[in-house]
């Protein structure tokens, strides 16, 4: 049972991380960069 505990574990981490990566590689398609500097010229 704690290995069937330990596995569900690691694929929530995984698909955690996988879902994070399409969402920043989203971003950086939409923007065309993820240079934050860039966003100091909007607080002016």
């Amino acid at each position: 049972m704690p290995l069937l505990v330990e596995a569900g574990v690691l694929l929530d981490i995984t698909v955690g991380v996988f879902i994070i990566g399409i969402i920043v590689d989203r971003i950086q398609r939409a923007f065309d960069s993820l240079d934050t500097r860039k966003l100091t010229a909007l607080r002016e």
